[in-house]
């Protein structure tokens, strides 16, 4: 038969075509003249014919038959025995089964992993038994390596998209060596870190049976880094119960016994990762808890002994498992109860003292997640009382930290840091490494410490001072350091000279400007107003050259000024605010009133307007509100900003910015200049539409919303710039070119139905077209539109479901959910059947599940009789599932409603299930 008439007639594959298209895949000839006969003459007609043997139901009898009937490769034999007997025939005809048989194994991998609908139709001619009896019988039946991958990749995709629950019994009743077994089992194991869903918990009773084996494998001869590799992914990958692994105590003994030799890192990692698995957090895991911290214990003599043998690998296992437990076990830490957590932290603190840096490090990271979970802490008293118990600890981190600290020997002639440093000093690495160890407890050291925090600031002084040039990354760290400090310095002020002389120079050095504007900012939080002079010297002094200096470097810098003003009189504020916005104020009209000015510039100085109403805040009583007035003085010019640059996305977002601060600053203050700014906003948005404004409109109704006298004005606010919205939005081509204003808008609407809802349920029609508009926009094909879509239906049904809604606006209501609900179903059942986008099933507020609770809440017949006339004709992709879904979303939007997790998971189900039926239905 010819392969070109296989693929174009209905295909009738077998083992002689195959085998020709495989060699003409592999093997193409050099010229059409040495065409041997039977083969292909196009190697792309060969790869068609290989690419519809894959896709085709028959490929499952083909490759199944092929990899365990060794009469089946007959019949190419035949085919290579017209020329002679000689060697290099015998080579070709091994190299041409060879790849017939990765073919057959690479293709049942496909199929198992895409394809298993396919079993027992009738073009396939297998069921699911003669599946898994074949392809553990190839498995069986093999060695060769690559043959073997593809083979346990197939068995694992298999037991999961078939439900295969006794795929581990069945692998371990094998009549084969445990080596292959090991490997099965891994296979499936990392196979669940890709899915397996409920069968993946359904297969954890299984657990007991994998670990028994595995601690039988050593004495048959298996070597001992495979088990612990097999053990290790199984516990990472299947949720086993933590009774199983005390259980096997035999695998347990074997896992600490290499761990104690140094043996392999697979036992480490086995013991780090039952940790991680197995977290005190949960009361299941206590026993195992238990037992796993004494035999963690246990290696302590083990620690030391490496440690004074100079046992560097036996170390730094030993490292790596305390600190870990140390990271699994941070919750256990903040408990309050006495259980010997000052042992684990001492012992943790301990490896950080080890001689070699690089393994010292390693604790870094705990140290981190320690600290992190202290701040966490609530109450306040809880958190003291855990940074008492731990304070003599903290103390001796930052002792260890000091003892690393060395300069002098570390820095080369051209002022760099070494690679490698001589003499054993640490490298650049390890000194950053504990510069930022001591940064990150600067919370827990109190800023009249005087024991360890001077020699700490001393050697950064050493380092500021000399003519060294530190790596970047060693800078940006000892910036941070002086800047977490502030607190410390600001009663030790002798440092402040140099380390300000550092930070200035570190301004002019791209790769540490950031982190030296924001050590710089730190400072001034933490100083007294004595020292708003030599700041603001130093930020006139950046605003001559502010070309070279990013702008939110530059924005830092004014946000410490603005820090130390707010701890001046009125009058000094006032002065020093006149003082710094004297250049602001010039560039800001020369920019609304120069024809050649950019957007650029415009946005550099709307930047620095925005720090300044973000941060002065002087305490009323001395005068007039000092933001209030320096927005009056700068309202003409915003204004033209606004007229000439509204459209440009980054000046309104900027614009905006600034009026939010300026609102959150001045609170009820700002009533002068709110009708203005209502004003420019309804009015830029109509003819910019840029979502920017919409975000602002949001901020007036949350500030001001509290007091009755606004409600009316802010209601008219969102009527206007609704009109805007719908008199745009009239086909989903507009809803998907604005994404974002799909997102602003709808999340408006639901602010003001939180913050003074009465206007809009009693406005008319006005939410009804709102609510029409938003069916609309759930076709939108962006997943934050998306959620604010859906979080403005649910905040509206959640409004009627309020005990204390009136009767005005639960007739707006009412009236709204007649004239869009049938809509509002039918845009669901789309979303659910995945005829439309659907990104929030049912997670957090604003979920399509969460919108269908809330809607059926308030009207289960009507919701009912909607579904019934909407889901009819909806899931016409799905073929032959069109009707079997229909009837299911039909049931689950009529049934009773139940707990709101109940319906979720439901929901949820669902739609999990509809889109497993479009992948087989190739939609």
């Amino acid at each position: 038969m010819s392969i070109s008439n296989s693929i174009s007639n209905p295909p009738n594959f077998n083992a002689i075509d195959l085998q020709t298209a495989l060699t003409t895949v592999f093997s193409p000839p050099r010229s059409s003249t040495e065409s041997p006969p039977g083969t292909l003459q196009h190697t792309k007609t060969a790869h068609s014919y290989l690419e519809a043997f894959q896709r085709s139901p028959l490929a499952w009898g083909v490759a199944l038959t092929n990899l365990t009937d060794p009469n089946s490769q007959q019949g190419s034999s035949n085919n290579q025995q017209g020329s002679s007997n000689n060697q290099q025939a015998t080579n070709n005809q091994q190299a041409s089964n060879a790849n017939r048989t990765f073919f057959c194994a690479q293709t049942l991998k496909i199929k198992c992993a895409v394809d298993t609908h396919q079993i027992g139709q009738p073009d396939t001619n297998v069921s699911a038994e003669q599946v898994k009896a074949g392809l553990l019988h190839a498995l069986t039946a093999t060695s060769c390596p690559p043959v073997l991958s593809q083979l346990s990749s197939a068995l694992a995709a298999l037991s999961i998209n078939l439900s295969w629950s006794t795929v581990i019994s069945d692998i371990l009743l094998l009549p084969h060596a445990s080596s292959l077994k090991c490997l099965l089992i891994t296979g499936i194991a990392e196979e669940f870190a890709h899915g397996g869903g409920e069968w993946r918990q359904a297969t954890s009773w299984q657990s007991l049976s994998v670990l028994g084996f595995l601690s039988t494998c050593a004495g048959e001869g298996v070597g001992v880094q495979l088990v612990m590799k097999t053990a290790l992914d199984w516990v990472a990958y299947v949720d086993s119960p933590p009774s199983v692994i005390l259980q096997s105590p035999n695998l347990v003994n074997g896992v600490f016994e290499s761990a104690r030799l140094s043996r392999y890192d697979e036992s480490v990692d086995l013991i780090i990762e039952v940790m991680r698995r197995f977290p005190p957090s949960n009361q299941e895991n206590a026993d195992l808890v238990q037992a796993w911290t004494g035999k963690v214990m246990e290696l302590v003599p083990v620690f030391n002994a490496c440690r004074a043998g100079g046992d560097v690998d036996g170390v730094r296992s030993c490292v790596r498992i305390f600190t870990d437990m140390g990271e699994s076990y941070c919750d256990l830490l903040m408990d309050p109860r006495e259980l010997g957590q000052k042992a684990l932290v001492g012992l943790v603190l301990e490896c950080a003292r080890v001689e070699e840096a690089e393994v010292a490090c390693i604790t870094m990271n705990f140290w981190y997640l320690f600290v992190a979970s202290l701040e966490r802490l609530e109450p306040y008293e809880r958190r003291q009382d855990r940074i008492d118990y731990f304070a003599e600890l903290v103390t001796d981190l930052v002792n260890v930290c000091c003892r690393l600290l060395v300069v002098e020997e570390g820095v080369e002639e051209d002022g760099d840091f070494e690679e490698e440093a001589p003499n054993g000093t640490p490298d650049w690495r390890e000194i950053e490494a504990c510069l930022f160890a001591i940064k990150s407890v600067s919370n827990y050291i109190p800023r009249d410490e005087s024991a360890v925090i001077p020699h700490v600031m001393n050697l950064l002084q050493t380092m500021t001072s000399s003519q060294s040039n530190p790596k970047p990354i060693m800078r940006q760290t000892m910036n941070i350091l002086i800047g977490r400090y502030g607190q410390w310095l600001s009663l030790h002020p002798t440092y402040l000279s140099d380390f300000f002389n550092f930070l200035i120079a570190g301004l002019k050095l791209p790769p540490t400007s950031s982190s030296s504007a924001l050590a710089i900012k730190s400072l001034c939080e933490s100083a007294s107003s004595a020292m708003c002079g030599p700041v603001l010297s130093l930020y006139e002094q950046v605003l001559g050259v502010h070309e070279s200096l990013n702008i939110k470097d530059e924005a830092m810098l004014l946000e410490g000024v603005c820090k130390i003003m707010c701890k001046m009189t009125y009058a000094e504020a006032a002065s020093t605010l006149s003082r710094i916005m004297q250049p602001i104020g010039k560039q800001l009209e020369e920019a609304s009133n120069n024809q050649d000015a950019s957007p650029k510039q415009v946005n550099g100085v709307l930047s620095r307007l925005t720090v300044v109403v973000s941060h002065v805040k002087i305490p009323a009583g001395g005068g007039p509100n000092l933001v209030l007035s320096l927005m009056q003085q700068c309202w003409p010019m915003l204004t033209k900003v606004v007229e000439r640059f509204g459209t440009d996305p980054v000046v309104a977002e900027n614009v905006c910015r600034c009026y939010k601060h300026s609102m959150r600053n001045c609170k009820e203050e700002f009533t002068p200049l709110l009708e203005p700014v209502m004003q420019q906003l309804v009015a830029a948005f109509d003819y910019s539409f840029r979502s920017s404004y919409l975000y602002a409109a949001s901020i007036c109704i949350t500030e001001f919303s509290n007091n009755p006298t606004y409600s009316p004005r802010l209601f008219e606010m969102i009527v206007s710039l609704s009109t805007s919205v719908f008199k745009r939005f009239v086909n989903i081509e507009a809803f998907t070119s604005n994404p974002d204003v799909v997102e602003e808008f709808f999340y408006l609407l639901s602010r003001f139905i939180k913050y003074c809802p009465n206007s809009l349920f009693q406005g008319g029609d006005f939410l009804g077209q709102a609510l029409k508009c938003a069916v609309v926009g759930l076709q939108v094909h962006h997943r934050e539109a998306n959620k604010g879509v859906l979080n403005f239906f649910e905040t509206t049904f959640q409004f009627g479901l309020d005990n204390q809604i009136g009767q005005l606006e639960r007739q707006g209501l009412e009236r709204a959910i007649t004239m869009s609900g049938e809509d509002i179903v039918k845009g669901s059942c789309h979303a659910l059947m995945g005829e439309t986008p659907l990104f929030y099933v049912d997670a957090g507020s604003g979920s399509l599940a969460g919108v269908l609770y809330k809607l059926m809440s308030l009207c289960p017949a009507q919701v009912a009789l909607w579904a019934n006339k909407a889901v009819r004709g909806v899931g016409a992709s799905l073929g032959p599932y069109k009707d079997d879904f229909e009837n299911q979303i039909i049931g689950l939007l009529s049934k009773p409603l139940g707990k709101r997790g109940d319906f979720n998971r439901s929901v949820r189900a669902f739609n999990d299930e509809v889109w497993r039926a479009r992948r087989r239905a190739g939609v």
